[in-house]
């Protein structure tokens, strides 16, 4: 990515001022005439109108981007992406903005949400990532601890994903609890053997076997006491039949049929032919009788209560049984679960201690090739700590080798300091790995003249497409650098001069 043109129209102090940039090192300078001094000339603005330019905000709020009783401010950069001119003009009033992109001439749709999805696409690198990887101002530059809470913070985000795996693992850890709880709700009274519910299902196969010939014998029964209960009734109505007629011969003296007398010979005759018939029907009455049957039905209601009863304990105890093995089998897939969650916690966090190591490692190794250039200057670096709890959390710890002696970063020299700090900012934008600018503010004026030059060597070198470097002092440029004075007077800023 490289700058070519930045037009700021009513942006902060710069009512219409545009800028041409030509080389890949752009120094910006500036003086203040209102109050003689090389501060408030307006100079940052240019690097925030860059920053709002290509994301749309900044660490100001908005009302603070528009010039004083202006309505409105604008921001356009023209920019050269991948052989591609891309065009981009914001236009902020307090209440809303505007944003138009224009690629090699077409402008591209859609809204200012999705037109600005698209740029961060072309430009490789979202707001958060250009604040921490091409970013260094006064403030975070000089000081490794804002360094350690945010750009490394962020750095670890996109290099190793430090916050989706940390989610990952915080998933698992609460299935793993969530896991121990359900295994403790699993316990039962009933030994979960196999052996068991196979003698509990044969025993009621058994016990329904037995029931069902119970039950057939009932119902045989049933018949037999049916059919005996008609006879009985059939032999009654015989009987009843026969003591009728015998009634009629003992009243009458005429035989009822033919009319004629009955001698009592004749009447003892059959009245001892009715009293035989008489003697056999009750005999065949007492042989009909259904006691017998009854009994024998009722044991057998007995014996089919007691098979049902012991049936129902069986058919019970195998349920609970049944249940049992289920709970079992679903609690050693819970265990089975539960381990390889835990052994997965354990994995990704080897992988983030691993990740880490070799982020530390390779920051470190190059921050000591740069550190070779200023003299016996070497660091050691450790990215991460390990929480009681086990939890890999970023803990930026800095030392400083000098002459075989360890110093911490804060016993160093200011000098020192913003050396090893902007080192470690190159370090972040070499691993970040896409080609970007980097907008230094103010960043080499704590250095003496040697330093300087050391670390515009360093930049010189490096892979970064295009440097823009702030500072106070007109003599800090090189020949062959771009310079672009700015001058603000009445309030006003201008573009004064190009060299």
């Amino acid at each position: 990515m490289i700058i070519q043109r930045l037009k700021l129209v009513n942006f902060r102090s710069h009512q219409n001022s545009e800028f041409f940039f030509r080389d890949r090192i752009v120094f910006i300078l500036g003086l203040d005439r209102d109050f003689n001094t090389a501060n408030f000339a307006g100079k940052t603005s240019v690097l925030k109108a860059i920053v709002y330019g290509l994301y749309g905000k900044t660490d100001l709020p908005s009302r603070c981007l528009i010039q004083t009783g202006s309505a409105q401010m604008s921001v356009e950069l023209d920019l050269q992406v991948n052989n591609q001119l891309i065009q981009i003009q914001r236009i902020r009033t307090d209440s809303q903005t505007r944003l138009n992109v224009t690629i090699q001439g077409e402008e591209l749709k859609g809204t200012q949400t999705e037109l600005q999805e698209q740029l961060d696409k072309l430009l490789k690198m979202s707001y958060e990532q250009f604040i921490n990887y091409s970013l260094v101002d006064n403030i975070n530059f000089s000081d490794m601890g804002d360094l350690s809470s945010r750009e490394l913070k962020n750095l670890l985000t996109e290099l190793v994903q430090l916050n989706k795996i940390q989610n990952i693992i915080t998933r698992f850890k609460s299935m793993v609890t969530s896991l121990k709880f359900s295994m403790s709700q699993f316990r039962s009274s009933h030994f979960p053997s196999k052996t068991r519910l196979e003698t509990l299902v044969k025993s009621e196969q058994q016990y329904l076997s037995t029931l069902q010939e119970v039950e057939q014998h009932l119902d045989d029964r049933h018949q037999k006491l049916g059919q005996l209960n008609a006879e009985k009734q059939n032999l009654n109505l015989r009987l009843q039949d026969i003591k009728q007629k015998l009634q009629i011969i003992l009243s009458n003296s005429q035989c009822p049929v033919c009319l004629t007398n009955l001698s009592p010979e004749v009447k003892t005759a059959v009245l001892n032919y009715y009293q035989t018939l008489i003697n056999e029907t009750q005999q065949l009455l007492n042989s009909s009788d259904a006691s017998d049957s009854k009994e024998c039905q009722a044991d057998l209601e007995a014996t089919r209560q007691t098979l049902l009863f012991r049936l129902n304990r069986i058919t019970a105890a195998k349920a609970k049984l049944e249940e049992t093995m289920k709970l079992k089998n679903k609690s050693d897939n819970l265990l089975e679960t539960y381990e390889l969650y835990t052994q997965g916690v354990k994995v990704l966090n080897q992988y983030l201690s691993f990740a880490l190591t070799y982020l530390g490692q390779h920051l470190e190794n190059l921050m000591n090739v740069e550190l070779a250039r200023f003299g016996d200057l070497s660091c050691k670096l450790n990215l991460f700590k390990i929480q009681a709890d086990g939890q890999i959390v970023p803990s930026c710890y800095l030392s400083v080798i000098k002459n075989d002696v360890e110093y911490q970063y804060n016993m160093l020299s200011g000098g020192e300091r913003s050396i090893l700090a902007l080192l470690f900012k190159l370090a972040l934008n070499d691993l970040q790995g896409s080609s970007s600018i980097f907008l230094l503010d103010e960043g080499l004026d704590r250095l003496d003249d040697t330093n300087r030059e050391k670390i515009l060597d360093v930049l010189d070198s490096s892979s970064l497409s295009q440097i823009f470097i702030i500072s106070h002092k007109m003599n800090l440029t090189r020949l062959n650098y771009q310079k672009v004075y700015i001058v603000k007077k009445d309030g006003i800023s201008t573009v004064q001069d190009y060299i």
